[in-house]
C-alpha cells in the first residue's frame, strides 16, 4: 500500500472534481491513484453541496482503492482519511485540529477540510477530500458556513505539495497499524479525535424533526451514539443526518 500510493500521484490544472475523474476512469486506474487538482469547476460535499475551489490556494484530492485492495471496512478507510489529515495538522501545523462526524475535521468550530467517498461500478472506493490550505479571510466569508484556513490558523504560508505527502504518510502509517494491531486501533484513535464524544448535540434526520443529546461514542461501523433527555441511546448512521453543535 505504501509504495502504491507514492507510483501514481496525478496532477491537473483543473477537473470538474477529482472525485468524478475516477469514477469516470476507475476502470483505467491503478489502485492506489492520487489525482489532485489545482481548482475544481465543479468540486462536491456531502449531500450534494458545492465545494468553492478556488485555484492556486487548496489542496483538492481523491485517492483511488480498487476492490482487491478493500481488505478492511469502507468506513476504516474513512477514518484513516480523517486521520491522516488531522495527524497532518496535529504535528505541523496547529494542536487544535478534531474530527467532526461524520466527515469533516474542523479547528475551534470552524471547518478546514472535509471527505466525500464515492463507489466505483466495479466495487473500488474513492476518497476525496478538500483542505482550506491558503485561503483568505474574505474569501472564507463566502463558504455558507464558518471555515477556516490552515495558512489563518497556523500563521504561515502552506505549501500544499508539503501537506499532500504528510498525508500519504500519515495514511500509510494508519493503514499498516491496523493490519498489524486491528481495526479498533484505528477506531480508538479516531474517536478519541473527535469533538464531539461528551459533547451536546442535535440532530436531525429528515423528515423527523430534530433530536437533542449527548454524544457517547460510535459504533465500529461509524455510527454515532447519543443519549436523550431520557436515557434512550439511539443510533444515527453515517451520511443520513445533519448535526448541529449545542
Amino acid at each position: 500500500m505504501a509504495d502504491l500510493i507514492r507510483r501514481d500521484i496525478r496532477f491537473f490544472d483543473s477537473l470538474a472534481s477529482t472525485n468524478l475523474y475516477c469514477l469516470e476512469n476507475a476502470a483505467e486506474l491503478p489502485s492506489g491513484t492520487m489525482v489532485v487538482a489545482d481548482t475544481q469547476t465543479a468540486g462536491r460535499g456531502r449531500r450534494g453541496r458545492c465545494w468553492i475551489s478556488p485555484p492556486g490556494v487548496n489542496l483538492y484530492a481523491s485517492l483511488y482503492l480498487s476492490a482487491p485492495d478493500l481488505d478492511r471496512p469502507h468506513v476504516e478507510f474513512v477514518q484513516i482519511m480523517s486521520l491522516a489529515i488531522y495527524n497532518t495538522l496535529q504535528s505541523s501545523y496547529t494542536g487544535r485540529s478534531r474530527i467532526k462526524w461524520p466527515n469533516d475535521i474542523v479547528i475551534g468550530k470552524h471547518k478546514v477540510a472535509g471527505i466525500l467517498t464515492e463507489c466505483t461500478t466495479a466495487g473500488g472506493l474513492v476518497i476525496g477530500f478538500g483542505v482550506n490550505l491558503n485561503m483568505t479571510q474574505a474569501a472564507l466569508d463566502q463558504i455558507d458556513q464558518p471555515a477556516t484556513s490552515v495558512s489563518i490558523e497556523s500563521r504561515t504560508n502552506v505549501d500544499r505539495d508539503t501537506f499532500l505527502m504528510s498525508v500519504i504518510g500519515f495514511f500509510e502509517a494508519c493503514y499498516f497499524e491496523s493490519r498489524l494491531y486491528g481495526s479498533e486501533a484505528v477506531h480508538d484513535a479516531w474517536t478519541a479525535a473527535s469533538c464531539l464524544v461528551d459533547r451536546h448535540v442535535s440532530i436531525r434526520s429528515e423528515p423527523d424533526p430534530p433530536v437533542s443529546g449527548v454524544v457517547t461514542g460510535f459504533d465500529r461501523d461509524s455510527a454515532l451514539l447519543m443519549r436523550t433527555a431520557s436515557g434512550e441511546i439511539q443510533r444515527f448512521i453515517n451520511g443520513d443526518v445533519t448535526l448541529r453543535l449545542e
